[in-house]
């Protein structure tokens, strides 16, 4: 199933990633603190406190954003496309 846990985007920043070379010591701390958080509130508030941290000392720059534009014939059912631009075809058929 789809997820939309903020550590699959937040992760990328951590200073182990090599992805952003990004490296802030507050931000991993929340991070990994995140993680370990079984209570959904809290650590939705963790996330949104590192993603705090990122608007605060920016790790990138991103100078635009592609649309995504996705089509599908009328005889596919049971697709639907996701936020994350994940494709599952586990639903979908042929009529």
């Amino acid at each position: 199933a789809p997820t939309l846990e903020a550590d699959r985007i937040l992760g990328f920043y951590e200073t182990t990633n090599r992805y952003s070379y990004y490296n802030n010591p507050e931000f991993d701390r929340l991070l990994n603190q995140a993680r370990t958080t079984v209570n959904d509130a809290q650590r939705a508030q963790l996330y949104h406190r590192a993603s705090a941290q990122l608007r605060e000392d920016p790790a990138v720059v991103f100078l635009y954003q592609q649309p995504l534009i996705t089509g599908v014939a009328t005889r596919v059912k049971g697709w639907k496309p996701l936020a994350d631009e994940t494709i599952y075809l586990h639903n979908a058929s042929l009529d």
